[in-house]
Parts: C-alpha cells; structure tokens; sequence
C-alpha cells in the first residue's frame, strides 16, 4: 500500500490530473519510486487504460456528425449527419451543389450560371424543376400519374397523363393546340389567327368543325350517316346521307336548290329568289 501511495505522489507532483494525462508520464519519471521492471509494467497498464477509454468514447459518440466547410482552391465542401438525414453543400467558382436525405426522401438543388435543377423525391413521388435563360420545365411524376410543363418565349407546351386519360396543350405566337385522350374518346382543338379547327371522335362517330374568316365547315358521321354543312359568304350547303336516303340543301342569293335522292330516284327542287 505505501508503494501505491508513493506512485501516487509521484503522480500528482507530476501533474496527472486524467487518464490522458498518463500518455505523457515516461518511465524515467517514476525511477525514484518504482523499479524499472515495475515502471514498464505500469507503462503497459497505462497504455492498455487510455486505449479501451479511447473506444468507449468512440462507441458513444454523439448522434451527429459534423464536417466543417472545407475550403479548397476549387470552392467548399460541407456535410453534416445524424439520426435524421444527411446534409451536403458544395460551393465552386461554378455554382453550388445542395443534397438533403432524410427517410422521407431526398432533395436536390444545382445552381450555376446557365440555370438552376431541382429534384425531389419522396414516398408519394418525385417533382424536377429545370431554369436556363431559355426557359423552364417542370415533372412532376406521382401514382395517379404525371404532369409536364415547358415555357419558353416561344410558348408552353403542357402535358397530364392519368389512368383516366392525357391532357396535352401547346400554346405559341401562332396559336393554341389542345388534346385530350380518353378512354370514351378524343377531343383536338387548333387555334389560329386564321381560325379554329375541332374534332370530336367517340365510338358513336365523329364531330368536326372549321371556322376561318371565309366561313365556317361542320361534319358529323355517325353510324346512322352523316352531315355537312359548309357556310361562307355567298351561301349555305347542307348534306346529309342515311341508309333511306340524301337531302342535300343550297342557299345562294341567286335561290335555293333542294336536290333530294332517295332508293326510288330523285326529286329536284329550285326556288328561286
């Protein structure tokens, strides 16, 4: 016991303090107290103490993780972890670089001098946003289905596909294109400075329409048959054929044709004005 005293002493007029501190004693300090094989062993003790602490310490190390920002000729670099996720940044002369990760997702951020990237990503799905001097496009892609978007001084371009069905729409300078697709059947829209063209096709038949400033064209066609009309200026023309038969109907200003053909022969009517 009075030589663990006197090791002691010996110690504390060296100044240990901690565990750690022992890393600094050499066996010379401890000649005037202990032999030298004794010194090694408690040398070895020492040394065999502060290293089972030292992996104590790194076994309980705190939750997070923290790497400064490291700084380089080309830029930064920043990361820090925990529990939660993860956050990334990374800084250069062109542009930054973001990340996040959590398990919700992730988040993505790109920055340079042609544009800007964005990208989310989560259980319910994923949105990207792209931004150059030409323009912009977005994605968004979920279970019910996607939606695209793209503008650009020359127009925007729109685009929803569902199971139910897809929507598309362009519109530019020169005009309007609208699309929608579903399974009971397809609806065109055109638009121009000229005029409008639609078209309506279900399985019952077809609708179409042209409207421009000499004037205007219907055609319906059904199983049943079908029907024209034709509008302009100088008159009307009315069409239609079914199994029974055709009427056919001209308005001019000069009088009005009824030409009527049926399975027995043809009558021919004029009236004129």
């Amino acid at each position: 016991l009075r030589a663990n005293e006197l090791v002691l002493e010996a110690f504390q007029t060296l100044g240990v303090e901690t565990l750690q501190d022992l890393n600094y004693v050499q066996k010379a300090d401890l000649v005037s107290v202990l032999r030298p094989t004794e010194a090694r062993k408690l040398m070895a003790r020492v040394k065999a103490l502060s290293e089972k602490h030292a992996s104590q310490i790194l076994h309980l190390r705190p939750r997070s993780e923290s790497q400064g920002p490291v700084a380089t000729p080309r830029g930064t670099v920043s990361h820090i972890a925990t529990l939660r996720g993860t956050v990334s940044h990374i800084v250069t002369l062109r542009g930054t670089v973001s990340h996040i990760a959590t398990p919700r997702g992730t988040v993505s951020h790109i920055t340079t001098l042609r544009g800007t990237v964005s990208h989310i990503t989560t259980l319910r799905g994923t949105v990207s946003h792209i931004t150059t001097p030409r323009g912009t496009v977005s994605h968004i892609t979920t279970p019910r289905g996607t939606v695209s978007h793209i503008t650009t001084p020359r127009g925007t371009v729109s685009h929803i596909a569902t199971p139910r069905g897809t929507v598309s729409h362009i519109a530019t300078l020169r005009g309007t294109v609208s699309h929608i697709a579903t399974p009971r059947g397809t609806v065109s829209h055109i638009a121009t400075p000229r005029g409008t063209v639609s078209h309506i096709t279900t399985p019952r038949g077809t609708v179409s329409h042209i409207a421009t400033l000499r004037g205007t064209v219907s055609h319906i066609a059904t199983l049943r048959g079908t029907v024209s009309h034709i509008a302009t200026p100088r008159g009307t023309v009315s069409h239609i054929v079914t199994p029974r038969g055709t009427v056919s109907h001209i308005v001019t200003p000069r009088g009005t044709v009824i030409p009527t053909a049926t399975p027995s022969g043809m009558m021919k009517s004029v009236m004129p004005c």
